[in-house]
Parts: C-alpha cells; sequence; structure tokens
C-alpha cells in the first residue's frame, strides 16, 4: 500500500486488491467501458468477470486498486503475457487501467503508474507492454511520461462510433 498526494490536495491510496473488491472492480471497467472510447470492452460479461476474479485470488500478476476517502475510484492491472505459462513471455506483464472520468486528471494515474512499474520492477519482470486507442491522448501520454515507446500501430484497427481508430502498441523496458 502506498500514499501520493493528488493535484487537488486528496491522498489517494493505491494498494493490492483482493477478493473483496471484485464487485467495486467491475463496477470501475463497467463505468469506463460505457464511455466506449478507453476500453476495448463495452461491458464486463460472466467470462470476463470469472477471469478478474481467478486472477484475483491466484495472484496471478497484480490487481491494484486506487481509493480517495475509502472509495475505489481506480483499477490497475499486470498481467503475464499468455498467463504465465508461455515460457517465450514470461519476462512480460501487460499493463490495464481504469479509472473513473471524475477522478481523471488529478494524478491517480500517475500514482498508479509508479505503484505497477515498482511491482514489476520487485518481481524482476523485463518488460511491460500495453495497447491503447489512438484517441486516448492523455493515456498516451502519461505512458509516455514513464518510459513507454511506441513499438507499433495497427492502422484503423478499431471503429469507434463509425469512425475507425488506430491501435497504438507500447512498451517498457525496464
Amino acid at each position: 500500500m502506498k500514499e501520493y498526494l493528488t493535484k487537488d490536495g486528496r491522498i489517494v491510496v493505491i494498494r493490492e486488491a483482493g477478493e473483496r473488491d471484485l464487485q467495486a472492480i467491475i463496477d470501475v471497467w463497467n463505468s469506463v467501458a460505457a464511455e466506449k472510447k478507453h476500453l476495448l470492452t463495452e461491458r464486463i460479461t460472466d467470462l470476463q468477470q470469472s477471469w478478474f476474479r481467478q486472477t484475483i485470488k491466484e495472484k496471478s500478476g497484480l490487481w491494484a486498486v486506487s481509493e480517495i476517502d475509502e472509495k475505489i475510484v481506480g483499477a490497475c492491472n499486470l498481467m503475464p503475457r499468455g498467463a504465465g505459462h508461455v515460457g517465450k513471455t514470461q519476462h512480460v506483464v501487460e499493463l490495464g487501467m481504469a479509472i473513473l472520468s471524475r477522478y481523471r486528471g488529478i494524478g491517480i494515474g500517475n500514482a498508479m503508474m509508479n505503484f505497477m512499474i515498482d511491482w514489476a520492477n520487485e518481481k524482476r519482470y523485463e518488460k511491460i507492454s500495453l495497447s491503447v486507442f489512438s484517441t486516448n491522448e492523455p493515456a498516451i501520454s502519461l505512458y509516455k511520461k514513464y518510459g513507454f515507446e511506441i513499438e507499433g500501430v495497427k492502422k484503423k484497427e478499431f471503429k469507434i462510433e463509425d469512425q475507425y481508430v488506430d491501435e497504438v502498441c507500447m512498451g517498457k523496458f525496464l
């Protein structure tokens, strides 16, 4: 658990998630997914809920939550690529992040990035990978700030509200 000061003077607590946090994580993910412009999924399916539950319970990677005033306002994860079962990718974790819209822009993303990168370093991973919509400029800026580089772009990979959107693949070597 780590505490960080937000830009608006509040304390955000970033901590490892437990099973008791599952519903709050699903609620955050669903809220962000419903915006249809930040996450691939548009709602968390039963299968995804089961995966969330299983990976939190088994600690196969890291799920973390951000709390302000004891309310979970964000969730993030680092999952071993190939679910940790593929020897060729055991050095890589993949990053996912969701922050409730009314809590964006105050430093929670920075706090979560610090927490996640510290964890990945402690676990001796060598690389963090992610993908992001090309239209999500705040997220791309955040990732670049933490040393992520664009490794490739999949042109017109998605269609969001009748507009083509590229998938930006990014990585950071630790």
